[in-house]
């Protein structure tokens, strides 16, 4: 696995999914983020999972991954939670890491077998 360089995200002030969608091609289109492991901090907004997943697209189309996402809301944080278990099940002998933050810090790394 080919170490990335990292690139924090922070989309904490968003205050609805269109404001966060026009954040987030924004700041991948200025920071050059094709190749990197984005940190995403998504702050308090509620997040449905085809949002999470859409945002995963995007990011996945800049030829990037998500390394972590920060978040005080719990609905995304569970959201975050299922999509990294629905990737488990699809991908087969791929590692991901995940780190959902909230409050107190929990990291789930999820191998496949």
């Amino acid at each position: 696995m080919v170490n990335k360089e990292k690139l924090l995200i922070d989309l904490s002030d968003a205050v609805n999914i269109s404001d966060l969608g026009i954040k987030i091609t924004t700041a991948l289109e200025n920071n050059n983020a094709e190749d990197k492991e984005l940190h995403l901090n998504l702050g308090n907004i509620d997040l449905k999972q085809s949002q999470l997943l859409s945002i995963k697209a995007l990011i996945e189309a800049m030829q990037s991954s998500i390394g972590r996402i920060d978040t005080t809301s719990e609905v995304t944080e569970t959201k975050t939670a299922l999509i990294s278990s629905s990737t488990m099940m699809a991908e087969n002998m791929v590692s991901t890491h995940i780190s959902v933050h909230s409050g107190l810090q929990v990291q789930q790394h999820i191998q496949t077998m």
